[in-house]
Protein backbone atom coordinates (compact mmCIF):
# COMPACT_ATOMS: atom_id res chain seq x y z
CA UNK A 1 0.00 0.00 0.00
CA UNK A 2 1.00 3.70 -1.09
CA UNK A 3 1.06 6.62 0.47
CA UNK A 4 -2.07 8.01 -1.38
CA UNK A 5 -0.73 11.49 -2.43
CA UNK A 6 2.47 10.01 -3.36
CA UNK A 7 0.55 7.14 -5.37
CA UNK A 8 0.22 7.69 -9.45
CA UNK A 9 -2.94 6.47 -11.02
CA UNK A 10 -4.22 6.74 -14.44
CA UNK A 11 -7.90 8.06 -15.22
CA UNK A 12 -9.37 4.75 -15.28
CA UNK A 13 -8.34 3.63 -12.06
CA UNK A 14 -9.53 6.70 -10.36
CA UNK A 15 -12.44 6.64 -11.84
CA UNK A 16 -13.26 3.37 -10.91
CA UNK A 17 -11.87 4.17 -7.06
CA UNK A 18 -14.32 7.07 -7.46
CA UNK A 19 -17.36 4.69 -8.65
CA UNK A 20 -16.51 2.56 -5.52
CA UNK A 21 -16.57 5.22 -3.21
CA UNK A 22 -19.75 6.59 -4.69
CA UNK A 23 -21.41 2.81 -4.09
CA UNK A 24 -20.33 2.16 -0.96
CA UNK A 25 -21.56 5.73 0.17
CA UNK A 26 -24.74 6.09 -1.76
CA UNK A 27 -25.95 2.19 -2.42
CA UNK A 28 -29.57 3.15 -3.55
CA UNK A 29 -28.07 5.88 -6.43
CA UNK A 30 -28.04 9.59 -6.69
CA UNK A 31 -31.75 9.72 -5.41
CA UNK A 32 -30.56 8.22 -2.10
CA UNK A 33 -27.88 11.38 -1.79
CA UNK A 34 -30.62 14.42 -2.57
CA UNK A 35 -32.87 12.71 0.23
CA UNK A 36 -30.32 12.24 2.71
CA UNK A 37 -28.93 15.45 1.71
CA UNK A 38 -32.77 17.19 2.02
CA UNK A 39 -33.29 15.78 5.27
CA UNK A 40 -30.08 16.34 6.73
CA UNK A 41 -30.72 20.37 5.61
CA UNK A 42 -34.12 19.65 7.69
CA UNK A 43 -32.07 18.79 10.36
CA UNK A 44 -28.92 20.18 10.70
CA UNK A 45 -29.13 24.75 11.40
CA UNK A 46 -25.65 25.00 11.05
CA UNK A 47 -24.39 26.68 7.92
CA UNK A 48 -22.86 23.59 5.93
CA UNK A 49 -22.03 23.07 2.90
CA UNK A 50 -23.47 20.08 0.97
CA UNK A 51 -20.39 18.11 0.84
CA UNK A 52 -19.65 19.02 4.89
CA UNK A 53 -22.95 17.20 5.84
CA UNK A 54 -22.86 14.17 3.60
CA UNK A 55 -19.09 14.00 4.89
CA UNK A 56 -20.46 13.75 8.59
CA UNK A 57 -22.88 11.29 7.53
CA UNK A 58 -20.20 9.19 5.81
CA UNK A 59 -18.26 9.56 8.79
CA UNK A 60 -20.91 8.31 11.07
CA UNK A 61 -21.70 5.78 8.28
CA UNK A 62 -18.14 3.98 8.49
CA UNK A 63 -17.70 4.61 12.58
CA UNK A 64 -21.12 2.25 12.79
CA UNK A 65 -19.64 -0.11 10.24
CA UNK A 66 -22.19 -2.46 8.13
CA UNK A 67 -25.16 -3.57 10.14
CA UNK A 68 -24.38 -6.64 12.36
CA UNK A 69 -20.80 -6.75 11.87
CA UNK A 70 -19.03 -4.07 14.17
CA UNK A 71 -18.51 -5.54 18.30
CA UNK A 72 -19.87 -3.23 20.80
CA UNK A 73 -16.58 -1.91 22.23
CA UNK A 74 -14.89 -1.26 18.14
CA UNK A 75 -18.13 0.27 17.34
CA UNK A 76 -18.02 3.10 20.34
CA UNK A 77 -14.19 3.49 19.93
CA UNK A 78 -15.42 4.26 16.11
CA UNK A 79 -17.75 6.30 17.01
CA UNK A 80 -15.56 8.45 19.75
CA UNK A 81 -12.90 8.90 17.49
CA UNK A 82 -15.67 10.64 15.09
CA UNK A 83 -17.28 12.83 17.29
CA UNK A 84 -14.13 14.25 18.80
CA UNK A 85 -12.76 14.77 15.28
CA UNK A 86 -12.04 18.81 14.50
CA UNK A 87 -14.46 18.61 11.63
CA UNK A 88 -17.62 17.03 13.60
CA UNK A 89 -16.70 19.43 16.40
CA UNK A 90 -18.19 22.17 14.17
CA UNK A 91 -21.74 20.88 14.40
CA UNK A 92 -23.49 20.93 17.91
CA UNK A 93 -24.24 17.96 19.98
CA UNK A 94 -27.70 17.43 19.10
CA UNK A 95 -26.55 17.75 15.15
CA UNK A 96 -23.83 15.15 15.43
CA UNK A 97 -26.50 12.99 17.08
CA UNK A 98 -28.30 13.79 14.33
CA UNK A 99 -25.64 12.70 11.77
CA UNK A 100 -25.32 9.20 14.00
CA UNK A 101 -28.82 8.90 13.88
CA UNK A 102 -29.70 9.25 10.50
CA UNK A 103 -26.10 6.38 9.65
CA UNK A 104 -27.71 3.76 12.05
CA UNK A 105 -31.33 4.08 11.06
CA UNK A 106 -30.53 3.72 7.61
CA UNK A 107 -28.03 0.54 8.44
CA UNK A 108 -31.15 -1.93 7.66
CA UNK A 109 -32.31 -0.33 4.64
CA UNK A 110 -32.84 -2.54 1.46
CA UNK A 111 -34.57 -0.03 -0.85
CA UNK A 112 -34.61 3.76 -1.00
CA UNK A 113 -38.23 3.62 0.36
CA UNK A 114 -36.68 1.76 3.68
CA UNK A 115 -34.44 5.14 4.42
CA UNK A 116 -35.99 6.94 7.23
CA UNK A 117 -38.03 10.01 7.92
CA UNK A 118 -37.10 13.24 9.77
CA UNK A 119 -39.18 12.49 12.73
CA UNK A 120 -37.90 8.88 13.14
CA UNK A 121 -34.21 10.52 12.91
CA UNK A 122 -35.67 13.38 15.24
CA UNK A 123 -36.49 11.03 18.02
CA UNK A 124 -33.37 8.66 17.82
CA UNK A 125 -31.18 11.36 17.96
CA UNK A 126 -32.87 12.92 20.97
CA UNK A 127 -32.77 9.60 22.55
CA UNK A 128 -28.85 9.42 21.89
CA UNK A 129 -28.16 12.82 22.84
CA UNK A 130 -29.74 11.74 26.55
CA UNK A 131 -28.12 8.63 26.40
CA UNK A 132 -24.69 9.52 25.58
CA UNK A 133 -24.75 13.33 26.71
CA UNK A 134 -22.27 13.20 29.24
CA UNK A 135 -20.10 10.66 27.40
CA UNK A 136 -19.52 10.36 23.36
CA UNK A 137 -21.47 13.43 22.53
CA UNK A 138 -20.74 15.88 25.17
CA UNK A 139 -19.43 19.36 23.73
Amino acid sequence: MGIPWLESVGRKEQAKREAKARQMMFPFGEEQRKAELELLRGLVATRSRDSDLLYQLFSAKAALGPAGEEKEDEGQAGLGEWLRSRLARGFTPWERAAFWALAELERPAQSLEGLPGPEAVRRRADELLTQHAGGLLRK
